[in-house]
């Protein structure tokens, strides 16, 4: 997801790429979502910050089996606010077993509580029941942002 956010923290665009299911829906929720994590990341009011216009980058990969990651490596220039993920094995009968974490960084300006939240483990998703072995999933979701300009006499 590419988000594009104008001082005043007004979307001025939102790209998803490569997402199942109901695109639109999913967009308008993750736009949404993430223009009130990044005002508040910058003090707090939608209507103040950012200090400038500011592009947030999330990539967010489930790779399945011996499949390769999608999205790559963040950009040259972005900085990383967060970058949380885990492992997990897929039984047979679609229960989730052996999650590890294998990243789980989280900024600073995020409360305790909410850093403490950010389990990748701690989840009740079910997976569809599957015949044969059981399947090794990754999952990862890095987001950073980069400041793209200032307002005038700020």
């Amino acid at each position: 997801m590419t988000l594009l956010l104008s001082n005043k923290a007004v979307i001025k665009r939102c790209e998803l790429r490569d997402m199942p299911g109901n695109v639109a829906v999913e967009a308008m929720t993750m736009c949404a979502g993430f223009r009130e994590y990044m005002a508040a990341m910058f003090g707090g009011n939608p209507e103040t910050s950012p200090p400038g216009d500011i592009e947030v980058l999330a990539l967010i990969d489930r790779t399945i089996g011996q499949a390769a990651r999608l999205s790559g490596p963040m950009p040259a220039g972005i900085t990383l606010i967060q970058d949380i993920g885990s492992e997990f094995v897929v039984q047979p009968d679609g229960t989730r077993t052996g999650c590890t974490p294998v990243s789980t960084l989280v900024v600073e300006t995020m409360g305790e509580e909410d850093a403490k939240s950010v389990d990748p483990c701690v989840s009740a998703e079910r997976f569809v029941a599957h015949q044969g072995a059981p399947i090794k999933v990754q999952d990862r979701m890095q987001m950073g942002y980069r400041l793209i300009g200032r307002p005038v006499g700020k």
